[in-house]
């Protein structure tokens, strides 16, 4: 009776019959290093702990934690290598300790959100919907006071002045609209 490991699946059974296992497939008394079968490297008739660097690429390509940007989304023991050079994510970032809708990445790095911008994420979709609908009548507004300029052969200065007034609030509430709506 012996011990035998499996040279391709590092499947190990003990105490067995080994003339049902062949030496060509299976290593037969192997002494084993100490460690998890995932880092055995077999060589020959032998087998040894990887090392660092192994373990590391091995980590690596099946072990990643990838953050999707655009998705605020956290993906667990993926192959890194599946995302590097895709602008949409970072892998094996360092995660701030809050809900992940709470995130977002300044500088390749994944960050908690000011309270401001929680705030705005967490507004209702009525109240996204009411500001949009806002930002459109003022435009429209703006722009009514642009064609009364443009229609005008010499317009007032309370004119011009009125009019830079609502472009400069349009322009504002734009602003605003696209900070609360993360553009």
């Amino acid at each position: 009776m012996s011990d035998v490991l499996h040279r391709i699946t590092k499947q190990y059974l003990k105490s067995i019959n080994t003339p049902e296992y062949p030496i060509t497939e299976w290593i037969h008394n192997p002494i084993l290093p100490a460690c998890i079968p995932k880092f055995w490297v077999i060589e020959s008739d032998n087998i040894r702990e990887m090392t660092a660097a192994e373990k590391t690429e091995l980590t690596y390509s099946t072990e990643s934690t990838v953050y999707l940007i655009a998705e605020k989304q956290l993906l667990t023991n993926k192959n890194g290598y599946d995302y590097e050079g895709n602008a949409n994510a970072i892998i094996n970032p360092v995660m701030p300790a809050c809900a992940l809708k709470y995130t977002k990445v300044v500088d390749d790095i994944v960050v908690e959100m000011t309270t401001e911008e929680k705030a705005v994420v967490d507004l209702p979709e009525t109240e996204r919907i009411e500001s949009k609908t806002s930002l459109e009548k003022a435009y429209s507004n703006a722009i009514s006071q642009l064609q009364i300029i443009q229609n005008t052969s010499a317009p007032t200065g309370a004119q011009v002045i009125t009019a830079v007034k609502q472009m400069a609030a349009i322009q504002e509430k734009l602003l605003k609209f696209i900070y609360r709506n993360n553009f």
